[in-house]
């Protein structure tokens, strides 16, 4: 426990902990198709709103709402890096996925904790 605490600490004091969010999503008709929009109390936010939302009342899909908020995450910086990936039930099996957002792809976000990590051990080298 203390070997953590220490690599925390050192992180900690060069910077802050990287923080990552990956989002694997079940590549389905379900999952792509816009929502029905209820507000009993609520409005929608208009970044959830389909481009049918005053005809149809239809809010964006489940695919869409995760893609929004990975993006969301990192641009507010509550997280250093976000990645959203989809996969079907045969094909992820076998290790496939497509990416849907070019900016939420799995090489950038292994690319964000890898330049931490050689944040970390630099400093460490350097004493800090």
């Amino acid at each position: 426990m203390a070997g953590i605490f220490h690599i925390v600490t050192l992180l900690m004091r060069f910077n802050r902990c990287w923080v990552g969010y990956l989002m694997l999503l079940e590549d389905s008709s379900g999952s792509k198709t816009p929502v029905k929009a209820k507000e009993p109390q609520f409005k929608i936010r208009p970044e959830f709103r389909d481009a049918e939302y005053d005809k149809k009342r239809l809010s964006v899909s489940y695919a869409k709402r995760y893609e929004l908020l990975c993006r969301k995450l990192v641009l507010e910086r509550l997280y250093d890096s976000a990645c959203f990936m989809m996969s079907d039930r045969v094909s992820g099996l076998e290790g496939k996925y497509t990416e849907p957002a070019a900016d939420l792809d799995f090489a950038s976000f292994v690319a964000s904790l890898v330049g931490k990590a050689a944040e970390y051990v630099k400093a460490k080298q350097l004493g800090k």
